[in-house]
């Protein structure tokens, strides 16, 4: 897992993108989501508003994820 940037919370370089996508197919995999799916956009809004509110490090935003979802 690499290590953050010093992001703003409303920037999204291309690490924090290629990021948040590895941790919402990470999730979907888990609970067999289609990329589709509603589980998966449900996903991905969760995994950006944690990402906006700070959570940039990637096992701490999948954790995070994962007991939320």
């Amino acid at each position: 897992m690499t290590a953050p940037q010093n992001s703003h919370p409303d920037v999204y370089y291309p690490e924090d993108l290629m990021m948040l996508t590895r941790v919402c197919k990470l999730l979907r995999q888990e609970r067999g989501c289609d990329a589709a799916d509603q589980g998966a956009k449900e996903i991905a809004d969760r995994a950006f508003r944690f990402f906006s509110s700070g959570i940039a490090e990637e096992e701490a935003l999948f954790q995070k994820l994962r007991q939320q979802l």
